[in-house]
């Protein structure tokens, strides 16, 4: 989950218009501070955690794993449950508990164009690379 979108569509398709630039960092309100957090470097290091991605502290390892969810960013959907499972181009439909969810009250509707941590208005898939590939906008149904 991403911090904002700052798009006038509701999805988009590519590595440029998926980028931070429209969809921000990963939602972290707990500051667990990976590489793609929305949480800035200089609060990151104020708590003795570092966002760079060649000497980063995060530790989600991107297994399921119930102990290890302290570890990883509220919005870091790969990082708790690992990649998403494609089999025929089809994407498998997983059911899962989260223990650390997100919170409703943290969805931003009003002001999805700013990068807030502690909101999120987006999802973002990544390809095996890294790379953004797809990504729309979260939408609040009544």
């Amino acid at each position: 989950l991403h911090t904002k979108w700052n798009r006038t569509d509701l999805c988009a398709t590519s590595v440029e218009t998926c980028s931070s630039e429209f969809t921000g960092g990963h939602h972290d309100p707990y500051f667990r501070c990976s590489p793609a957090s929305s949480v800035s470097m200089k609060e990151c290091l104020a708590i003795g955690r570092t966002r760079d991605s060649n000497n980063s502290t995060y530790a989600c390892t991107g297994a399921y794993e119930m102990s290890a969810y302290d570890k990883c960013e509220v919005g870091d959907l790969s990082g708790k449950y690992g990649p998403l499972a494609i089999s025929g181009g089809t994407a498998e439909k997983v059911a899962v508990g989260d223990p650390l969810p997100v919170l409703d009250v943290n969805y931003e509707v009003s002001r999805s164009n700013v990068d807030d941590p502690s909101k999120f208005a987006s999802v973002v898939f990544h390809g095996i690379d890294g790379a953004r590939v797809l990504c729309g906008k979260l939408i609040q149904m009544e």
